[in-house]
């Protein structure tokens, strides 16, 4: 009974692993990440409110990994809803917006701008 339950725990971080992953597609992969450090990243990281209802949701890494997040019709044919607020785009200028992966974290910054006076 103990090796039943052991196995069991040990697959819960699988499914939900498979979950997250699932919600993004990965168009290209640059020279910093490894795909491992990619997904685990993806798994630790809350991007409720970068999700768009109808499209798709593109992120540049400052390596030029190329991520797209998949639209609520997307995810609902795969069997994931997410609650609506993570629909709500708000403030989101992907041009404005630099991504990396700092301690298994998908991070975005903001780019600076100089303004001379």
């Amino acid at each position: 009974m103990k090796k039943i339950v052991i196995i069991l725990f040990s697959l819960i971080p699988t499914f939900i692993s498979a979950q997250n992953v699932s919600m993004i597609d990965l168009i290209s992969i640059g020279n910093k990440y490894s795909l491992e450090k990619i997904n685990t990243a993806f798994d630790q990281t809350n991007l409720c409110g970068y999700f768009n209802s109808n499209n798709l949701t593109q992120l540049i890494l400052d390596d030029s990994t190329v991520i797209v997040l998949k639209k609520k019709s997307d995810l609902e044919a795969i069997g994931i809803t997410l609650a609506p607020e993570c629909f709500d785009i708000k403030n989101f200028q992907p041009d404005s917006e630099i991504w990396s992966i700092k301690d298994s974290y998908l991070v975005c910054e903001k780019k600076r701008i100089n303004i001379k006076f």
